[in-house]
């Protein structure tokens, strides 16, 4: 936080700062015997250029033939161009920074959301996982006592079985099972 709030300072200086950097660079422009004659072709095209834009913008027809700005205004045209280039091209600059920053952030905030999304996917899979293991485990329970359920239900068929011979048995001889019975009493 306390970085991009220096960052931004840091642009805001440059930014100022962008004029007199200008106002050197159009002085230093001024005096260079080199680029006078840039200068001047530049303020004199640009010169035309105003001139035929406005008679356009006014409706008025194109001129066919211009008469030459001076060469010393044609140099301090040059030069303010060049100047307002410098501006801007601080300023666009910066401004671009600026954007590729927040991209950056952008950027980050996209992968930490994606992050945090894999996240709760992943605790989501592991929980159906958790929730798939504890199905199977139950249904491996329910098989178990499905068994001993059907071998509790065969023991107890035999036992009614022997209980059923038991008493067809007694039913057939009933005086082995009343002495069967008074002998068990007495002792």
């Amino acid at each position: 936080m306390v970085f991009e709030v220096g960052i931004k300072l840091f642009f805001l200086a440059v930014r100022q700062l962008s004029k007199p950097i200008a106002g050197v660079a159009k002085q230093m422009a001024t005096n260079s015997e080199s680029l006078k004659d840039t200068l001047s072709l530049f303020g004199r095209v640009l010169h035309r250029f105003d001139l035929q834009l406005n008679r356009i913008a006014e409706g008025k027809p194109m001129l066919t033939s211009l008469a030459p700005l001076p060469e010393a205004r044609a140099v301090i045209r040059g030069a303010d161009v060049i100047s307002e280039m410098v501006i801007y091209s601080i300023a666009g600059a910066t401004v671009y920074y600026e954007y590729c920053m927040s991209k950056i952030k952008e950027r980050a905030k996209e992968a930490a959301v994606k992050a945090e999304r894999a996240r709760h996917e992943a605790a989501a899979a592991a929980h159906e996982a958790q929730n798939w293991e504890t199905h199977d485990r139950h249904r491996d329970e329910l098989r178990h006592l499905e068994m001993r359920i059907t071998l509790l239900q065969q023991d107890l068929q035999h036992m009614r079985g022997e209980k059923a011979a038991t008493e067809a048995a007694a039913l057939a001889d009933p005086l082995a099972t009343s002495n069967h019975r008074r002998r068990g009493w007495l002792w």
